[in-house]
This record gives C-alpha cells, structure tokens and sequence, in this order.
C-alpha cells in the first residue's frame, strides 16, 4: 500500500513542478522582487509643502 501512495504523490508532484518551471521561464520574477524589496525613493519636504496626512498635524489620520 505504501508503494502504491508513493507511486501516485510521484505522478501527481510532477505536473505541478513542471508548472512551476515553466513559469519561471517566461515570468519575470527577479524584477519583481527587486521592485518589492528596492524601498522607494524619498525627496524632502520644503516648508511650504504640507505632508501627506493633510491635516498639518503630523500624525497622518487626516484629522485635526
């Protein structure tokens, strides 16, 4: 019985890697990590620029 269940997982993990190395054939996975982990460019704020929270009070709520 324990041959036969290797035998099956053996024919069904296949397929599922043969998947897999086919789509990191044709996707291009590096530079999508690269743009995932690459933390995103800052510029400084002048004083007349307001932040992002909108409400001036630093707390990024948008409330007062």
């Amino acid at each position: 019985m324990l041959a036969r269940a290797e035998h099956v997982y053996d024919h069904l993990s296949l397929p599922v890697m043969e998947l897999v190395t086919d789509t990191l054939k044709y996707d291009d996975w590096s530079a999508r990590m690269k743009s995932i982990l690459d933390p995103p460019e800052t510029v400084a704020l002048t004083d007349e620029e307001e932040e992002a929270s909108g409400d001036g009070d630093g707390d990024g709520d948008g409330y007062e």
